[in-house]
């Protein structure tokens, strides 16, 4: 469930009801450009393509949010400069099936990795470019491939590795499922 807040206002507006909503819905609530922490759009576009576009951005059933972030004006930057840690355990959540593996030492691994001078940046600038579609290039290959995907990744979900398994002639996948105690 998507809670939008209206004029002058801000995500905070719905902490009662996003609580309320928390056992029944996965709830989604963001600042608009142009309020709260999302502050300014840094061209100072505020037609309402461009917050179409801004939310559009949000669909539950576009990529993970750590991609979707990174083509947002405002928020692409902002996550060059703010500290990785939350979203880097949640990336890592949504990777790992099993909980119990993500450490705290893993994720301030994963945290320390995206500190290094300039990766941030070139995590977005690499995530934010429109590349051209080659999904059509995958049934092209002709060598013996072996696709090992988690099940339970929620990052890239498993029907990435069975389009591929299906598009690749004589392709073996092999899905691995952990099971949590």
């Amino acid at each position: 469930m998507v809670l939008l807040h209206g004029t002058g206002a801000s995500l905070h507006t719905w902490d009662a009801w996003a609580e309320a909503l928390r056992g029944h819905f996965r709830v989604i609530r963001m600042d608009l450009p142009g309020f709260g922490l999302t502050g300014p759009d840094r061209d100072d576009d505020y037609r309402i393509d461009t917050y179409v576009a801004f939310l559009e951005a949000f669909r539950i059933d576009r990529p993970a949010l750590v991609f979707r972030m990174a083509h947002i004006r405002g928020i692409s930057w902002l996550m060059t400069k703010l500290d990785p840690g939350p979203i880097t355990e949640k990336t890592l959540r949504d990777c790992y099936g099993d909980p119990r593996k993500i450490t705290p030492a893993l994720v301030e691994r994963y945290r320390k990795l995206a500190l290094r001078e300039g990766n941030r940046r070139a995590f977005v600038a690499r995530v934010s470019q429109r590349a051209e579609d080659r999904s059509a290039d995958i049934a092209r290959v002709r060598s013996p491939a072996l696709i090992l995907w988690g099940a339970q990744d929620r990052l890239i979900p498993v029907a990435h590795a069975q389009r591929f398994a299906r598009a690749i002639p004589g392709a073996s996948l092999i899905s691995l499922l952990v099971r949590c105690r």
